[in-house]
């Protein structure tokens, strides 16, 4: 077990730093576009294509890293007021629909994502392979379910 927590806390870092990168290009990118459009009336094309792609990896990988920390969104208040004993069947009700989730998304998101690169599909701009942004949807599910699954094995 030392191991696999060796290996997911690194997984958890590169992740982290992943991250940064993709928010730090985006922004780059983003603020030089801006620049270059109010100085010299010039602006390349693509760049707020390549920034929204950016951000869809941000978040299908943070999806995972938002599960591991426990900091997503909860209705707080409506489990506050169940009674004690519906506590823990509503969270296994909310485990489940956790993994029902990212298995469609894992499952239609590497459907779509082979389509796309079959197709040969790319952005509306002709730079980015659609593939490679869709790629995203299930490598998130894919991280939220082994987060999860870790997570399952560490509370028995």
């Amino acid at each position: 077990m030392r191991k696999i927590n060796v290996f997911l806390f690194s997984f958890i870092k590169m992740l982290y730093g992943l991250i940064g990168l993709l928010m730090l290009l985006s922004l780059f990118l983003l603020f030089l576009n801006v620049i270059l459009r109010e100085m010299v009336n010039f602006s390349f094309v693509g760049i707020e294509n390549i920034s929204i792609f950016l951000i869809m990896w941000i978040v299908f990988i943070g999806s995972g890293l938002v599960f591991w920390n426990d900091e997503h969104i909860s209705m707080d208040f409506l489990y506050d007021i169940l009674p004690l004993p519906l506590r823990p069947i509503i969270k296994i009700i909310i485990d489940i629909l956790v993994i029902i989730t990212s298995l469609l998304l894992l499952y239609y998101g590497s459907l779509i994502t082979n389509q796309l690169y079959q197709l040969n599909q790319m952005s509306s701009d002709g730079l980015v392979p659609l593939y490679m942004v869709m790629m995203s949807i299930p490598l998130g599910a894919f991280i939220t379910l082994l987060f999860f699954g870790y997570k399952f094995v560490k509370r028995k």
